[in-house]
């Protein structure tokens, strides 16, 4: 998905991912025809390394959806991490899976105020 986005002219896209072999087999793959693509392995839950308010847009793709079969505090933990870096007027963007059975409700647990809300 970020080299689709790169291709259309989005080229300041910063890719994220908790497994080294991961980011490293990604920057292999792209760094030649998508130079500008930055790569790192980070947590999501600890989004620390950017600042509040870094990014226009941020996109998950698939991290709140695991999260969500899992611990509800953990993904609360992700979506406040990610709202975080959005600038005011940005945009926090998911892509699901198509099911919900089984995925917990981010109000159950002790998920944050901000975090219920969707911010």
């Amino acid at each position: 998905l970020s080299a689709d986005l790169y291709d259309t002219g989005v080229t300041r896209v910063t890719n994220i991912d908790y497994s080294t072999p991961v980011i490293e087999d990604m920057r292999a793959r792209h760094q030649e025809q998508r130079p500008n693509m930055d790569w790192r392995v980070l947590d999501m839950r600890d989004l620390s390394a950017f600042g509040d308010e870094s990014f226009d847009v941020v996109l998950d793709k698939g991290a709140l959806d695991a999260a969500l079969f899992g611990d509800a505090r953990v993904a609360a933990s992700l979506l406040h991490a990610c709202a975080l870096r959005v600038r005011g007027g940005g945009m926090l963007l998911q892509v699901r899976a198509d099911s919900t059975a089984g995925r917990l409700r981010l109000g159950d647990g002790d998920a944050s105020p901000r975090a219920r809300r969707g911010c």
